[in-house]
């Protein structure tokens, strides 16, 4: 095999990994996590980039909470959903590194300034 033939085939490789690391963000992308508050009264759903997708509240207990009580319950299960959402891509993306701790953490950074 000469240089040419060589320097393709590593073109190739790399291309066909690019593909599958865009397929796998994608997927990730498209997934939801829910979280909910402690005792399961508000239940968020939140996609792979934690976007809020859904919010519900038990119908039999929605009336008797006040508006400040609701307001930190929403919180809560936001912040439990995007937990959930942050593991998940963390198990994704130790995955796609292949375990490489020190290219994790860079792509663990940039997920964190884009959520900012």
């Amino acid at each position: 095999m000469d240089l040419r033939e060589h320097l393709e085939q590593m073109r190739r490789g790399l291309e066909e990994r690019r593909r599958a690391l865009q397929d796998d963000l994608n997927e990730l992308a498209a997934r939801e996590f829910t979280g909910q508050d402690g005792d399961g009264c508000v239940r968020v759903t939140v996609d792979g980039r934690g976007a809020v997708r859904g919010v519900k509240v038990d119908p039999k207990r929605f009336r008797t909470i006040k508006g400040d009580e609701l307001g930190r319950r929403v919180v809560e299960a936001v912040r439990a959903a995007r937990s959930a959402s942050a593991k998940g891509a963390g198990d994704a993306l130790k995955r796609l590194s292949g375990d490489d701790t020190e290219a994790l953490q860079r792509l663990r950074d940039t997920l964190t300034r884009d959520r900012e």
